[in-house]
């Protein structure tokens, strides 16, 4: 996938997440870049597996994915559409706290994506 690297989104315990635009910069992107190795292949492939069957279907709180790429033999790319704003995470970490109104409307939201992969029979552990 050609695409134009904007800028450096999160990161985590096994991943870096990248926004980026089409070549034609028509369209944003978030680039997940995973490192992986025989031990983490099967639950890499699940992953990718359940993130199909998503793609098929739409719902406000689940991310939206696109591709997958494998860029070296120890490195793979996860393409989604980009959400725009920070991450669960992000606000955590700069707020410390939510009000009890931003609690109940974050739990809320993790709430229904949660429903959503359970009538699709998808258990994410």
């Amino acid at each position: 996938m050609n695409c134009n690297f904007l800028e450096l989104v999160d990161t985590g315990g096994h991943s870096k997440v990248y926004s980026c635009t089409s070549p034609r910069g028509n369209r944003k992107f978030a680039l997940k870049i995973m490192q992986w190795n025989e031990g983490r292949r099967k639950l890499i492939e699940r992953e990718i597996e359940i993130l199909k069957i998503l793609s098929v279907y739409r719902h406000n709180f689940v991310a939206s994915f696109v591709d997958s790429l494998i860029l070296t033999e120890s490195t793979i790319c996860l393409v989604f559409h980009f959400v725009s704003g920070p991450t669960l995470r992000q606000k955590l970490h700069t707020q410390e706290t939510f009000s009890e109104e931003e609690a109940c409307f974050h739990s809320a939201c993790m709430l229904l994506a949660l429903k959503f992969l359970k009538q699709l029979h998808i258990i994410h552990g």
